[in-house]
């Protein structure tokens, strides 16, 4: 045998070897089906939230679709580069998208269509939903009256029992969970305000550690705020399960912003959640965090709670 035929042959015989094990690798063949899982940690808030006032997937896509929905699935393939290893975020459905759709309904079980249909709707949604409404396998216990502070936290793991979505019960800018005894006193509280002619819509609830590091170290680097502007993972009482952030129609249903403090939900607020187990967290008069005239915490109507005349 010659040696340019030789060199040739070992050549093609390693190529062919590197194909063959591409293609037979089990990490190509079976990709975990709860990728997107692990990996939606790293989509940023402004997506999940951006998911979450879009009250979920709802719209059939298919090539040509253009829209937010469009690119809030491009960013959560993306984060996987065996699915969607372009990575274009464009908004636009195409070709691209077409073929991450495919291997992402392949890997769920799905019908191979490229199409982002209802099942393949149900699939997405629920990932992202387990992000702000997730499960929780933490140890029975009450930590709903637990003091937080920066230097008395949560654990990274606990996850509050029973959360529930209460944006199909209540007006809410999408979906929202908290547990479901606070549910049931938002249910009475929004009600009351409503008898009284208050717009109170709910746009914040349970919001897990990962979140929380997202929006913590998004104050800090934009120099939008310093860290006495929001809590660290772990110390914020929105993990727990029992808070919300109110808005009002005449502050164009924005969240936490200072403009609700000019509110008549705001002084509706002040003058009656105590009677239904609420209480402002974040006062002026604290010095833990900053003011928020939003940020409401249930802690029972059997508890002490503070009226709006100790404010």
């Amino acid at each position: 045998m010659n040696r340019p035929f030789l060199i040739k042959f070992l050549i093609g015989g390693f190529l062919l070897a590197v194909i063959v094990t591409f293609f037979l690798s089990p990490h190509i063949i079976s990709a975990p089906k709860n990728w997107l899982s692990a990996a939606i940690g790293t989509i940023d808030t402004v997506t999940l939230r951006a998911w979450q006032r879009m009250g979920g997937f709802g719209r059939t896509l298919t090539g040509g679709s253009v829209g937010t929905d469009v690119r809030l699935i491009q960013n959560a393939l993306a984060t996987d580069p065996i699915l969607y290893p372009e990575g274009v975020v464009s908004g636009y459905f195409g070709p691209l998208t077409k073929r991450a759709v495919e291997r992402f309904q392949t890997e769920n079980g799905l019908l191979q269509t490229g199409v982002f249909g209802s099942q393949t709707q149900v699939v997405l949604n629920r990932i992202f939903y387990g992000q702000l409404c997730p499960t929780s396998n933490y140890p029975d216990i009450d930590l709903s009256h637990t003091s937080i502070t920066r230097q008395n936290g949560l654990p990274q793991a606990y996850v509050p029992p029973n959360l529930t979505d209460i944006s199909t019960i209540l007006p809410t800018t999408g979906v929202v969970c908290v547990t479901k005894p606070t549910a049931d006193a938002l249910t009475s509280l929004m009600r009351a305000a409503k008898e009284d002619r208050m717009t109170l819509v709910i746009c914040s609830g349970y919001r897990g550690p990962v979140i929380q590091r997202y929006l913590f170290q998004s104050y800090i680097f934009s120099g939008i705020g310093s860290a006495f502007d929001t809590a660290e993972p772990g110390h914020s009482e929105h993990q727990l399960g029992t808070v919300v952030d109110f808005t009002a129609a005449s502050v164009g249903y924005a969240c936490a912003t200072n403009a609700f403090e000019s509110t008549p939900e705001f002084i509706w607020l002040r003058e009656h959640a105590y009677i239904y187990g609420f209480n402002m967290s974040y006062q002026k008069t604290q010095i833990e965090y900053a003011y928020e005239p939003w940020h409401y915490r249930y802690f029972g109507t059997t508890t002490q709670i503070i009226s709006y005349e100790d404010y």
